[in-house]
């Protein structure tokens, strides 16, 4: 599928890691080789399918630029795998149960060249096993803010230079569900430049290895604190405010301690304390008596006031 490189049409590598995804893998690899965008090396790293995976990939071989078969240590080193044999100037992901709109790629290369950027995020549609939107997930932060605001876009939209690529080195496969976080999280941390999509390009299936909600939690603290000089009981503490709503005694102190506040990134206070304020604002009106959201809000209003002086 690839072409020689140009200034307005660089070469794009689309790395598809698959593994047992028979009733998937045709409609992933059916919207790579129907994009309207045209330089594109499209390699699927196999991770040794037992079911009917590589027969279906077989019949779309005039298609695959490469395709490797072998046992790997999960779906992060697939997806090095993939990286470290690409040749594109720009590279994306997109899993086996997951499929691009037809002009995903095109619009991702357009976005970057006219705003020179390094790499670009979009929104996508999530649907549920039987295909049916359930909503539009929205790029969030792009800064700092993603700091404890986690993933700025869903993954698979990210079109990345091989430049970033190469200098963040792929992704750390000590994390299971969440290096795709810690690699977004570095290419804003390394101050690269970003360049939204203003549209959907992808249809994510709901209930992927993330869904794993507990093993999910411990890997964000983790990661966070690479980011966050703050003890990890808080940074667990605000990762549950920011997830479901819920202002726990760690979080309530993190919020309260000035110490602890002035070692944060400004992004990531304004987020906390802005952002979240009027996120869950909802919730202080669905309550006529005081309780322990109105106190915490409260709360916030108080710290505000401190911050602005």
């Amino acid at each position: 599928m690839s072409a020689a490189y140009s200034d307005n049409s660089p070469l794009v590598s689309v790395i598809t890691a698959v593994l047992n995804s028979e009733k998937l893998i045709e409609r992933c690899v059916k919207s790579v080789i129907t994009q309207t965008y045209k330089n594109i090396e499209y390699i699927v790293v196999d991770g040794g399918s037992t079911d009917r995976t590589l027969e279906i990939l077989e019949r779309y071989r005039d298609k695959i630029d490469i395709l490797i078969s072998e046992k790997d240590k999960g779906v992060y080193d697939a997806m090095n795998k993939g990286y470290q044999i690409s040749h594109g100037d720009y590279i994306i992901m997109l899993n086996s149960d997951d499929f691009f709109t037809s002009e995903a790629i095109e619009l991702s290369v357009n976005t970057i060249l006219e705003q020179k950027a390094d790499y670009s995020g979009a929104q996508a549609f999530i649907i549920d096993q039987d295909s049916s939107i359930k909503y539009v997930y929205w790029p969030n932060c792009f800064d700092k803010a993603a700091y404890i605001a986690q993933n700025p876009c869903a993954h698979e939209t990210l079109l990345v230079s091989r430049k970033a690529y190469d200098d963040i080195g792929g992704y750390n496969t000590k994390y299971k569900i969440a290096a795709d976080l810690k690699f977004e999280l570095e290419l804003i941390s390394r101050g690269y430049v970003v360049a939204k999509v203003e549209k959907p390009i992808l249809y994510f299936t709901d209930g992927g290895i993330s869904s794993n909600e507990e093993q999910a939690r411990k890997e964000l603290v983790e990661i966070l604190a690479d980011y966050l000089p703050i003890p990890r009981s808080y940074i667990e503490g605000l990762i549950l405010l920011v997830n479901k709503g819920v202002p726990s005694e760690n979080c309530i102190k993190a919020l309260s301690d000035q110490s602890i506040l002035r070692n944060l990134p400004v992004e990531v206070i304004s987020y906390l304390f802005v952002n979240m304020y009027y996120k869950y604002m909802k919730e202080l009106n669905r309550h006529s008596k005081k309780g322990p959201l109105e106190n915490f809000f409260s709360k916030i209003k108080i710290m505000l006031k401190r911050l602005v002086k």
